[in-house]
């Protein structure tokens, strides 16, 4: 076995609050004509809160004694949304829906009940939302429309649901739902029903994913004139398909991902743009792109000096983005849609600085940038029947963590962020492929593994 060298004399001082000093991060970007929303999680703050930029300035709207996060399915996602006059959120400490104007005011409770909240819509003066029960017997999910002082059940049944999607004119529902042993990156449904004349809605109507090989499905969207869309990754790809004179189509697209697994709620990877194509970022030779997808297969980049692109949005004159690279970190960025200029309205700071000392020599080199502490003494041996190990236990998704991403050569793992949308895993379609998947899309192998011990007078 290889020895560590001495290189230091003592541990250089490194506090806890040092460490996750540049973990600020964003997440659930929304536009509306009131504005640009976003969730910002600091670490110094220890809280999720939300931001309000206007007539080029940001201000907080979270009051303290708040912190905007959803924990259905324990990852999370979707936890705001944007309501005719203000906007309604999930409180982390008791998973409520409060609803806040844009004046000052205290969040009023709008939900009530032990029920957790998450991915959430606003339509017609309703919030849709994916609603978790914790009763005696099992974990329950069920879509809602909550409203003040009513709560309507949109649909029950299924084990999980996602993405609850009204068209423009309210005629037409759509949603995400999975049963287990399944997860959201394998093998999803795409429903949809219709609105009828007594105000009721129809029976449910799959669309995708029920018949045919196994597929996943996500990120639903109407446009204007009522089309459905989604991403699916039929294909070996998630790539957009919609309605189409001819039935449910491919639309034309890169051969890449247009989407990470869906570990969390609310992502928003893609846009369609009725029939002038549609916004999209996807993944190329692990780095990420953003562009304009137009209907004759060409497509307007708009990816610049950045190479990972999520929560998506546009209006007439940009295109909002949460974007990053490897000498980027995290930033809320508008993209003029005619001239391409960025501007950044948070965070976007550089790395932190390199070391300000070289590395030591390594006996047949070593991973540059890595500065072993001062070989100890070697401990003792641990006490008869002690032993560490670490034991394969099925690919299960890491906690929730607050830890910022590694960028690692241009693109990233990501854990799930405690207010926004990460990536990993990947669906059986990946059997599929011909090339290697990104770092975004595969599972990273220390998420395989959990730790198990042995200790004196335990058993094996």
């Amino acid at each position: 076995m290889s020895e560590t060298p001495v290189s230091l004399s003592a541990a250089e001082r490194f506090s806890a609050e040092q460490a996750v000093a540049a973990g600020t991060d964003f997440a659930e970007l929304r536009v509306a004509a009131q504005g640009l929303f976003w969730n910002e999680f600091r670490p110094s703050d220890g809280a999720c809160r939300i931001w309000h930029w206007r007539a080029g300035q940001a201000r907080c709207l979270t009051p303290n004694g708040f912190s905007v996060r959803s924990r259905v399915y324990e990852y999370g996602g979707g936890s705001f949304c944007l309501s005719d006059d203000g906007l309604v959120f999930v409180n982390e400490a008791d998973q409520q829906l409060y609803a806040q104007d844009l004046k000052g005011g205290l969040p009023q409770l709008l939900s009530a009940g032990q029920r957790r909240y998450g991915d959430l819509r606003w339509s017609n003066g309703q919030v849709l939302a994916v609603e978790e029960s914790h009763g005696p017997g099992a974990v329950e999910h069920r879509l809602v429309a909550i409203a003040q002082g009513s709560r309507e059940v949109l649909a029950e049944g299924a084990d999980f649901y996602a993405s609850p999607t009204l068209s423009n004119d309210g005629s037409r529902l759509a949603w995400i739902e999975w049963s287990r042993p399944e997860q959201p990156w394998t093998a999803t449904r795409l429903i949809c029903c219709q609105r009828q004349a007594d105000g009721q809605w129809s029976k449910p109507r799959c669309i995708a994913g029920e018949q045919g090989p196994q597929q996943s499905l996500q990120q639903p969207h109407f446009d204007a004139a009522g089309r459905l869309y989604c991403l699916s990754d039929c294909n070996g790809y998630w790539q957009p398909w919609g309605e189409t004179v001819t039935g449910w189509r491919p639309l034309p697209a890169a051969t890449a991902d247009h989407a990470g697994a869906p570990w969390q709620l609310g992502a928003s990877t893609w846009r369609p743009l009725d029939r002038q194509g549609y916004l999209a970022s996807w993944f190329d030779n692990g780095f990420g792109r953003l562009g304009v997808c137009l209907p004759d297969a060409s497509v307007e980049n708009y990816s610049g000096d950045y190479s990972r692109f999520r929560c998506l949005d546009l209006d007439d004159q940009h295109i909002y983005a949460i974007a990053a690279s490897a000498t980027c970190s995290p930033a809320v960025i508008a993209i003029n849609r005619h001239t391409h200029a960025v501007q950044v309205l948070a965070g976007g700071g550089p790395p932190p600085p390199p070391p300000t000392r070289p590395p030591p020599p390594l006996p047949g080199g070593g991973p540059p940038g890595f500065f072993p502490p001062q070989k100890p003494a070697r401990p003792p041996p641990p006490p008869a029947g002690f032993f560490l190990g670490c034991l394969p236990w099925g690919p299960a998704p890491p906690a929730q963590s607050r830890a910022p991403p590694v960028l690692t050569g241009g693109d990233r793992h990501q854990s799930p962020h405690p207010c926004g949308t990460g990536t990993g895993g990947r669906s059986p379609a990946a059997a599929r492929r011909t090339h290697q998947p990104s770092a975004s899309t595969a599972l990273p192998q220390w998420r395989r593994h959990r730790p198990w011990f042995f200790l004196p007078g335990h058993e094996r």
